[in-house]
């Protein structure tokens, strides 16, 4: 991205529609910014089939070129998909989410406080896990294979 970003996670929802003016925008901004990567949580929809109907993928993960992330129990469990991970198709036929990720009892940031945390759940919680292996696929690629050489990190703070 502008910034120097390579991979955005978007842990956040709209709604079921098909593909919209937004999923049109970020087909547009991932043009511009070829090498970026964008995660998004693909929805907590799963199991209320009857009120969504099967396409319960909600924007942006129902985007094409976004990487959509349902959710799975951790440790033992981590093969078990939870029943609210939303599990597409997407209103046009395509497949989604297109990964799983654990997200069941994570530490989360209480964005109203300084350094307070608790227990959250769902796939806005599963969607940052792939988005940090997708960092590191990416260090490894441009670092190692490629044989760059990483910029030193910047002034945290003082002049």
């Amino acid at each position: 991205g502008e910034g120097g970003a390579r991979v955005v996670n978007g842990s956040w929802g709209r709604t079921i529609r098909p593909y919209s003016d937004f999923c049109e925008d970020h087909d547009e901004g991932l043009h511009v910014y070829d090498d970026m990567v964008y995660v998004a949580s693909a929805g907590n929809l799963g199991d209320d089939i009857e009120r969504w109907g099967d396409p319960s993928v909600k924007d942006p993960a129902l985007c094409k070129n976004v990487i959509a992330v349902g959710v799975t129990y951790g440790g033992d469990d981590a093969d078990d998909l939870v029943s609210y991970s939303s599990l597409g198709p997407t209103l046009d036929g395509r497949t989604k989410p297109d990964v799983v990720a654990p997200g069941v009892e994570v530490n989360s940031a209480i964005a109203a406080t300084k350094c307070a945390f608790e227990e959250w759940e769902g796939t806005s919680m599963a969607a940052p896990v792939v988005a940090g292996v997708g960092g590191l696929v990416f260090f490894y690629f441009f670092f190692f294979l490629l044989g760059a050489h990483p910029p030193p990190p910047p002034k945290l703070w003082g002049p």
